[in-house]
């Protein structure tokens, strides 16, 4: 199984921005993959033209799976925000606890964008003036979480 990030990381070169996003996802404990592999050629920095490009596609591609995942619950019943407290335990409030983790900045294997600068899943205004202060200080790669299916989910707990 392949999961594909994108991180938005701070780092003096490539080499050192690929690494940093290698040790945060060897350290995170809430996501475990077999391998963690920056894709060839993916890393944009904050100076090239796609930079903005990509981060928004990434942070579009969040809310998007966020919409996707409140229209579940909506098509179960809980479409109001009323609705929300009484989710049975289970399915539905494991979308609800996602949709959550999405919004308030915990990586998960749902994160498709995600800023390891603020740990989020967005870029606030304060870091967009940085990265516009100095662009070539800022990186977007891409990644690939790789699970052995034999072996299960990529979750450690």
């Amino acid at each position: 199984m392949k999961t594909e990030h994108i991180f938005l990381v701070k780092a003096g070169s490539r080499r050192q921005a690929a690494e940093k996003i290698c040790r945060f996802m060897e350290d995170y404990n809430l996501v475990s993959y077999d391998e963690v592999l920056p894709v060839k050629d993916s890393a944009i920095k904050g100076s090239a033209t796609g930079f903005w490009k990509e981060a928004n596609r990434g942070m579009e591609k969040n809310m998007d799976i966020i919409k996707g995942l409140f229209s579940l619950l909506s098509q179960e019943g809980y479409g109001r925000f009323e609705d929300l407290s009484d989710i049975p335990q289970g399915f539905l409030s494991k979308i609800f606890h996602t949709i959550a983790h999405l919004l308030d900045g915990f990586f998960g294997v749902d994160s498709y964008f995600f800023n390891l600068e603020e740990d989020s899943h967005w870029v606030s205004n304060r870091l967009k003036r940085a990265i516009e202060k100095n662009p070539d200080q800022y990186w977007i790669i891409k990644v690939l979480g790789i699970t052995d299916s034999s072996e299960g989910f990529p979750f450690t707990a």
